[in-house]
């Protein structure tokens, strides 16, 4: 596979993000506390 390949792109797009989230603590709490609060919503309400 060459590296401009579409899927490693991707691939290290998404490795960087997981990078942001695991450093940025709040930010994880709170994606993951909205995440769990929609959930909630669509099996709850």
């Amino acid at each position: 596979m060459k590296a401009d390949h579409p899927a490693l792109k991707y691939q290290h797009n998404a490795d960087q993000m997981v990078m942001v989230a695991k450093n940025d603590y709040s930010f994880f709490r709170r994606f993951h506390s909205t995440q769990k609060q929609r959930l909630q919503n669509v099996y709850f309400t």
